[in-house]
């Protein structure tokens, strides 16, 4: 599952040399796993920092720089098929993983 949400995550754009991708991706898996519960973002931020070995503070930010990357430096088009209304207003972080992360898991048939 890394190796598509990678490959997604890549189409977008932005500046993927970036470390905050990382973040995004591993806290697109976590919302993947938990989607039907649909989780809190501390739930994400925390899950997402025990996987990663930073501080809450940390995955914090580098999750709203990811999508502050994306905004300025995505591909909008790419982007869009997976979040909507993307292309009218910046999306919250919470926001922006829940869409790509269900758009994901209706790919995949996860919800079976």
């Amino acid at each position: 599952m890394r190796d598509r949400i990678e490959r997604i995550v890549a189409t977008f754009g932005g500046r993927q040399f970036l470390s905050c991708y990382n973040d995004l991706c591993t806290a697109l898996e976590v919302e993947i796993q938990y989607l039907l519960g649909r989780p809190q973002m501390k739930m994400i931020c925390a899950e997402t920092c025990h996987r990663a070995g930073k501080s809450r503070r940390a995955v914090s930010k580098s999750l709203s720089r990811a999508i502050e990357d994306l905004w300025y430096y995505g591909n909008s088009e790419n982007i869009a098929q997976y979040c909507s209304g993307w292309k009218g207003n910046k999306p919250t972080p919470h926001e922006f993983i829940y869409e790509v992360a269900r758009n994901i898991r209706v790919e995949e048939r996860l919800y079976a």
